[in-house]
């Protein structure tokens, strides 16, 4: 879909936002802790952002219970928190070998690790409603029933599923 072009190309370039601000923010002389803050300020207000965005849109509306956790913005400020604070804290070397590391982890995680009460995985399933990978096995038991209302168990934006995101930030990072 679209949305498979378009959000992966919008991290691509906050990562290489990232790269050039950040670069210039500490040739100015900043500190690393205050860049840490101004970082964590600003994913703490993408998340927030995103809160805010669903429960004007949870189904239904206002109620706890249909309240999703997880989304677009909230995956944003959390790529944005990790990937900046990586950025400024590991040489630009060993973002290489953390971007594999984390490709490595999660294909090993998400074709390797059986599913505690499903067994191998099984990425088929799916369709079905059964966590038959560990991504839906996380979301499910953590995010409950405050997923992504038509996709449940697992949520397109869910927490196993951001790790590999960050890659696509990294490489926008070392392009920059």
């Amino acid at each position: 879909t679209q949305t498979d072009l378009v959000f992966p190309s919008f991290l691509f370039l906050m990562g290489l936002s990232m790269a050039l601000s950040l670069t210039r923010r500490q040739h100015a002389g900043l500190s690393p802790a205050k860049l840490n803050r101004r970082i964590l300020q600003r994913s703490l207000i993408l998340f927030a952002l995103g809160l805010l965005t669903n429960i004007l849109y949870s189904q239904p509306a206002f109620q706890w219970s249909g309240f999703r956790i997880m989304g677009v913005l909230q995956r944003i400020a959390i790529l944005y928190a990790v990937s900046g604070c990586l950025f400024l804290h590991l040489p630009r070397k060993a973002l290489y070998w953390t971007a594999g590391g984390i490709a490595v982890f999660y294909t090993m995680a998400m074709n390797l690790l059986p599913v505690p009460g499903f067994g191998p995985p099984d990425l088929n399933l799916y369709p079905d409603g059964i966590a038959s990978n560990l991504a839906a096995w996380i979301d499910m038991k953590v995010l409950g029933s405050h997923g992504f209302a038509w996709s449940r168990p697992w949520d397109p934006e869910g927490l196993l599923s951001t790790v590999p995101a960050l890659i696509t930030v990294f490489i926008g990072m070392l392009t920059g």
